[in-house]
């Protein structure tokens, strides 16, 4: 860190649910790190990820279930 900013900085890991959140209590698998003070928050877990490419896959998925008919008019 000090390389990256000029400054000598003190880092520190603990693995524990104690301070999580309910929602992430349960996670599959990958990482969600949190500052101390809860301002930064990088969550790469398997279900940030899942829901990720689901958001992305939407309108995909809307486009398969509901296709565009063209509506013909009659005068």
């Amino acid at each position: 860190m000090q390389e990256e900013t000029g400054r000598v900085m003190e880092s520190k890991l603990s693995v524990s649910e104690y301070h999580l959140e309910e929602a992430n209590k349960n996670i599959i698998g990958g990482v969600y790190l949190r500052s101390s003070d809860g301002v930064i928050i990088c969550d790469n877990s398997l279900d940030s990820r899942v829901r990720l490419i689901f958001e992305q896959l939407l309108p995909s998925i809307r486009g398969t279930l509901f296709p565009k008919t063209e509506v013909k008019r009659v005068i």
